[in-house]
């Protein structure tokens, strides 16, 4: 066969493909970044309605319907305590978790949410991580570095091989622990349940709610992890990102378990009171309204704000840092999340 006819049809086939998948692309509604919507500033003088869903995985803490209307009690009082917005939580759903995930298994196919799946470092492995270390201190230098380390993990010279030590040993800690109900609280044989990108990008699509709360550990370190989530082992506690379907422009997922789940490793490295897990889990999750809300970018200063996230998986250290407090300095906003 000639050698550019041969050339020209498989050009033909590729296109064929393409013209394929943008038909059936084509059939869904807003794709999830094109384009973006401009962010716009949020009144303050507003009641904000935020609808919230609620993914419950089985073996994992679970909220009564009590808990719930108690969290969002807590949330509403603390967003307009730190952040001076005004909002009202309703629950839209509860859904458990193979049921919710299922029904974006299509999404989850798209190529551009395929391309930041692949980020996931699923098996911890070792060259990945090191270049995310080695990014994060030229990033952020050796002494912003070395807050984030633990006692025990300080030995080293090097901050960044300090924080690649810190972090696998941890994942790996997370990956033989199990929670009270006898479950791994990471379980490696179903990573989806565990994976900050798998979740973010079902954010992008979702249309009815503007929060996702799951009760499961986030914790699969990826190639685009902050410092906070590396120096935890991967450990997500939440995210918000944009989204065309909803009036904020955005949607933010939290993840519950670094406050409610009580296994032997997140009891020693998170010791919050029995009676203060929903406060401080309802404090924490204005980090992220301050995100969503206040258009805050992510900063690794302002002491005592509740927009620094927490420096490891103390979360009650935290809490107790910005508690009674609010922060007057200037946040850098966003443009989009």
């Amino acid at each position: 066969m000639n050698k550019g006819l041969l050339f020209s049809r498989e050009i033909f086939l590729v296109l064929l493909l393409f013209w394929g998948a943008a038909e059936l692309w084509s059939e869904k509604e807003i794709l999830p970044h094109d384009p973006l919507r401009p962010l716009e500033e949020i009144d303050r003088n507003k009641v904000h309605v935020l609808k919230v869903g609620y993914v419950e995985l089985e073996g994992y803490p679970v909220l009564s319907h009590e808990s719930r209307l108690q969290y969002e009690n807590l949330v509403e009082q603390a967003t307009l305590k730190y952040l001076s917005y005004k909002v009202d939580l309703q629950k839209a759903w509860v859904k458990p978790a193979p049921s919710f995930y299922e029904s974006y298994e299509q999404h989850l196919k798209h190529p551009s949410v395929q391309e930041y799946l692949s980020w996931d470092i699923m098996d911890g492995d070792l060259k990945r991580m090191k270049a995310v270390a080695d990014r994060l201190k030229k990033k952020h230098g050796n002494e912003k570095i070395w807050e984030y380390i633990l006692p025990k993990m300080s030995s080293s010279k090097d901050s960044a091989k300090a924080l690649l030590e810190q972090s696998q040993y941890l994942f790996k800690k997370f990956s033989f622990e199990k929670g009270q109900k006898g479950k791994p609280i990471l379980d490696r044989k179903n990573p989806i349940y565990h994976s900050f990108w798998t979740l973010n990008g079902i954010q992008v699509f979702v249309d009815d709610v503007d929060i996702l709360v799951v009760n499961q550990l986030i914790c699969i370190p990826d190639e685009w992890m902050p410092l906070y989530s590396m120096a935890r082992g991967g450990v997500t506690t939440g995210a918000v990102d944009d989204n065309h379907h909803r009036p904020l422009g955005g949607t933010a997922f939290m993840s519950l378990y670094p406050f409610l789940g009580k296994d032997a490793l997140f009891n020693k490295l998170n010791p919050i009171p029995d009676d203060r897990r929903l406060e401080v889990a309802a404090v924490y999750t204005t980090h992220e309204l301050g995100h969503l809300l206040g258009r805050r970018a992510e900063i690794y200063d302002h002491a005592g704000c509740v927009s620094k996230a927490a420096t490891g998986l103390d979360y009650w250290k935290w809490f107790k840092g910005v508690e009674g407090k609010t922060c007057s300095q200037k946040h850098p906003v966003l443009t989009s999340f």
